[in-house]
């Protein structure tokens, strides 16, 4: 039984055919020197930030972050990407760790799936952060390829969540590595 399996309980299947579904009409975004790609709705803005993508409706509410201690869209999804020092290392251990220690009140919610098409290492998962009595949500994919790394997570307070739960879902069930 592997980490993830003893954190999260075995999950074997991926993204689903809701996604799929829920993501026709969509814009597919591709990163091809990297090798990734997502589906967004045609009306979400995507813009560069200096880590990565940042996706959210244009009519999103901006809150502020416990984490970034900054303001940001209530409902948005985030792309992160880096190199993998050692590939013969799944590093997804040590990144969920670390996410745990750094964003206050850290809380697991729901494993999805131990499994992203194509990546070599994936998982999905729910997770909450911030005060206890208005927690942010996030569903977070996070794959592995040989030699990169890709996270793409979907973020919001409980009512932003809610509110674009679809949407930030099939987002983040589109996700593939190529």
């Amino acid at each position: 039984m592997g980490f993830f399996d003893k954190v999260f309980g075995g999950k074997g299947g991926g993204p689903d055919s809701k996604s799929a579904e829920l993501t026709k009409g969509w814009k597919t975004h591709e990163n091809v020197a990297v090798g990734f790609l997502f589906s967004c709705p045609p009306a979400w803005t995507i813009g560069e930030t200096d880590q990565g993508l940042e996706l959210y409706p244009s009519d999103a509410l901006r809150v502020m972050d416990p984490v970034l201690s900054r303001e940001v869209a209530d409902a948005r999804v985030i792309v992160l990407t880096g190199d993998v020092a050692d590939p013969s290392q799944n590093i997804l251990k040590d990144f969920i760790r670390q996410r745990s220690g750094e964003y206050k009140g850290y809380k697991f919610v729901k494993h999805h799936s131990n499994t992203i098409p194509k990546a070599v290492h994936g998982v999905i998962y729910e997770f909450q952060y911030g005060p206890q009595d208005q927690p942010f949500h996030a569903l977070s994919a996070v794959a592995q390829t040989k030699n990169r790394f890709v996270e793409v997570t979907a973020f919001g307070t409980a009512e932003g969540y809610e509110r674009n739960r679809s949407e930030l879902e099939a987002i983040v069930l589109s996700f593939r590595v190529s």
